[in-house]
């Protein structure tokens, strides 16, 4: 008995932002605060802790200072600049 072609599924579309999975460990009364403040705001405890996160990261600057990072950006590129 012949088995019929497998069905393939159409790529998904790119997200337009990347987003990749992480891990904290926080103590019981910390995660009882974020899950009630999120509540609260009607959002989710994920979003939220990325707000806070976000704010409390606001003036950090990555940067690379390898030899070769202008050839990754290309010579026309415009980087960012924190005042």
């Amino acid at each position: 008995m012949a088995t019929p072609p497998a069905k393939r599924r159409k790529a998904a579309a790119p997200s337009p932002q990347r987003t990749v999975k992480a891990t904290i460990l926080l103590d019981v009364q910390t995660h009882a605060k974020l899950a009630a403040a999120a509540a609260l705001r009607g959002c989710d405890r994920s979003t939220l802790a990325l707000s806070f996160i976000a704010e409390g990261l606001k003036g950090v600057v990555v940067f690379d200072r390898s030899a070769n990072a202008s050839d990754k950006l290309g010579t026309d590129a415009e980087v960012d600049r924190v005042a």
